[in-house]
């Protein structure tokens, strides 16, 4: 059997930046400070994006740069994340519209086979990192969001 592969373009509305081992090393420090966090949303804020994912726990300040960081998640197109179990809260003073979780599910074996976007706790609706991301991304679309017991629809 042949297999073919396409290859994919990348799609150019996307940008992921990630904190490699060589950033640590440069920094000599892990978790980088809030300086450094700040300083990178301010510069991806310059291209004016209509989405910023923030993937990083930031529950406790790390300083220098605190206060910045924290001036930096005010931005109404941040999103940051928890965990369900509210184990690590989300940063301070984030609204809970910008708030999401990035929390796997695991099976009895301990493979993850799936993913979790959306659950209620307590008649508490709690957003995927994902979802929340794809949320923020289609809200000048205007597509409703729609919470069924059987499923989630955007739009139709």
């Amino acid at each position: 059997m042949t297999r073919t592969t396409e290859k994919k373009q990348k799609d150019e509305r996307i940008l992921i930046v990630q904190i490699t081992e060589s950033d640590i090393q440069f920094y000599q420090n892990w978790p980088l400070s809030d300086q450094i966090i700040a300083d990178v949303i301010s510069k991806i804020q310059q291209n004016k994006p209509k989405v910023i994912g923030l993937d990083i726990y930031r529950d406790l300040p790390q300083p220098p740069g605190t206060k910045k960081l924290l001036e930096e998640l005010q931005a109404d197109n941040i999103i940051t994340i928890t965990n369900l179990d509210e184990t690590v809260p989300a940063p301070p003073q984030v609204e809970e519209e910008r708030i999401s979780f990035n929390d796997f599910v695991f099976d009895i074996d301990n493979v993850i086979r799936r993913n979790l976007m959306y659950v209620e706790i307590e008649e508490k609706p709690f957003y995927s990192f994902s979802l929340r991301i794809s949320l923020a991304y289609l809200e000048s679309e205007n597509y409703a969001f729609k919470v069924e017991p059987e499923a989630l629809y955007i739009g139709e």
